[in-house]
């Protein structure tokens, strides 16, 4: 099975350029914490119906969620967890001019930044349980045996709206984080290429070997996915071209 994603249009949505600075700024305050009504869900050891969908349609969303600017699950939006003010936290002050947007970050250390950075995310997505740099180093090791397996961007950008999707809705955790990569990422494969026995074979011993998985306990865990998923693997370009795009400017440096 197949699919081709041809006819990328792109665009430019302004410029954001980041100043790095010692300078004394005014503190942000965060945005409200706002609570969610996401299931502590193990999507290891689980059976299938725990991963119903939580919300289906947009009426079933509570008004103070509505009110709040919490998104249905099903309306993806592919640039939430690359918002460049994760990095930036309470340490930025962000200058907006008639043609582009400037932010002056004073000096700080990076592990300050970092814990900074996972508190602020906290705190706008308390259901999720992951940290925002342990989701950002998963979608490195997804990229590494992407490119070691010489996907194409497309293919791993796809890999990344499946496991986002997973994260926002607040499924993974510690435990079962390595096997919902290695799975998004096989899936993207299976669906996106036209892959022989052989080539499918070596993306899976490359996953064994980057996530630490057993290769039974990954083939028996796709289904699981596709069912978390609501089987929509089909993509439609707008959730994937941010990450293409991003992909895309990567290998170009």
């Amino acid at each position: 099975m197949a699919l081709g994603l041809s006819g990328f249009v792109t665009d430019m949505v302004g410029t954001h350029l980041i100043v790095m600075a010692t300078v004394n700024t005014e503190k942000v305050p965060s945005e409200p914490s706002v609570a969610c009504e996401a299931g502590d869900i193990n999507v290891c050891n689980t059976t299938l119906e725990d991963f119903t969908p939580m919300i289906n349609r947009a009426d079933d969303i509570h008004p103070d969620q509505r009110l709040a600017g919490l998104e249905d699950v099903t309306d993806y939006d592919p640039n939430v967890l690359s918002d460049p003010q994760w990095p930036c936290g309470k340490h930025k002050r962000v200058l907006i001019f008639a043609s582009y947007m400037t932010t002056v970050i004073e000096y700080v250390k990076p592990s300050d930044l970092k814990k900074d950075m996972n508190e602020t995310f906290k705190e706008k997505f308390p259901h999720i349980k992951l940290t925002l740099s342990k989701i950002r180093s998963l979608k490195r090791e997804m990229k590494v045996v992407g490119e070691d397996c010489c996907m194409q961007p497309v293919t791993i950008a796809m890999a990344f709206v499946y496991f986002e999707k997973l994260v926002l809705q607040g499924r993974l955790n510690k435990q079962n984080r390595k096997l919902v990569s290695a799975a998004c990422l096989l899936l993207a494969v299976k669906i996106s290429s036209d892959l022989k026995k052989q080539e499918v074979k070596h993306l899976i011993d490359k996953l064994e070997e980057r996530f630490r998985i057993g290769r039974r306990e990954l083939i028996s865990f796709e289904f699981t996915i596709l069912v978390a998923l609501e089987m929509a693997l089909y993509l439609p370009e707008s959730k994937v071209m941010p990450h293409y795009r991003r992909l895309v400017q990567q290998q170009q440096l």
